[in-house]
């Protein structure tokens, strides 16, 4: 069975919609939230919405912040803009961006 882009269809997966990063951390990993919102003041409004806000994923584990970024041109602004405050914000020594 196929659909109209010629794909199998597959009933285990479905498509959800992309939610902020904001929203998402605040149900799913509440404990990053204060990161997260300091992040906002030190980066502002404009640059959290432009670099942080569509991420993919964000974990910390102990010293190590890991960033996802959704592809490399935001992995490259995320590197060349965001490192400081991001280490910062979440109390970390190392910030891995992947994406």
């Amino acid at each position: 069975m196929t659909n109209d882009f010629g794909w199998v269809e597959n009933p285990y997966l479905s498509a959800e919609k992309m939610v902020p990063l904001a929203q998402r951390i605040e149900k799913e990993r509440p404990q990053l939230k204060a990161g997260l919102e300091k992040l906002r003041e030190l980066l502002g409004e404009e640059r959290f919405e432009k670099n942080i806000s569509s991420l993919v994923n964000l974990t910390k584990n102990n010293n190590t912040l890991l960033v996802v970024a959704k592809n490399m041109l935001q992995r490259s602004a995320i590197e060349r803009d965001c490192i400081k405050e991001l280490k910062e914000a979440f109390s970390v020594q190392f910030v891995k961006v992947v994406g």
